[in-house]
């Protein structure tokens, strides 16, 4: 599992420390990506929990499309990376980041996403979820294609509603 960490402190420290109490709970291996570039020496691991400060764009990509499990912020960066490589995640929105906020309720009403709340990620529902959950890879369509696509999407949701 692939958990990469972002957004402003203190949420972005308050979202680790949560995950990591959930994610003991798993027997799965772990890497938490920290996002914090100049914090020095990675973490000691925690059981099969192993963490790393900060990783090229290149190494990110790899574990991308080889980890089973995504977890990260709602974030537009996060969510255009999940396109490109055309995955799904778990997705979490930093609290009163309204944009975020949307984009986690959005693409989880799509079925490109499962969201939880920070203040209580159900991981093991997520796990579920977000296997239900399908992205299209966008970077072999063209932007024609990709607008109407969006288009059509909120056509759907607004018949929804």
């Amino acid at each position: 599992m692939l958990v990469i960490l972002s957004g402003p402190e203190p949420q972005r420290s308050i979202l680790e420390v949560t995950l990591i109490s959930e994610l003991e709970k798993t027997d799965m291996t772990v890497l938490i990506i920290r996002g914090k570039p100049d914090d020095g020496l990675n973490p000691v691991p925690i059981g099969k929990i192993v963490f790393n400060n900060h990783l090229s764009a290149e190494s990110i990509r790899s574990h991308l499309l080889k980890s089973k499990y995504i977890i990260c912020r709602s974030g537009y960066s996060s969510l255009m990376d999940l396109a490109a490589v055309g995955r799904s995640a778990i997705i979490i929105p930093t609290p009163g980041q309204t944009e975020q906020e949307y984009l986690a309720e959005y693409h989880h009403q799509m079925g490109n996403h499962f969201y939880v709340l920070q203040e209580k990620p159900d991981l093991t529902n997520a796990f579920e979820g977000v296997k239900a959950c399908k992205l299209l890879k966008l970077e072999n369509i063209s932007l024609a294609v990709a607008i109407k696509r969006i288009f059509q999407d909120k056509e759907i949701l607004k018949d929804n509603n």
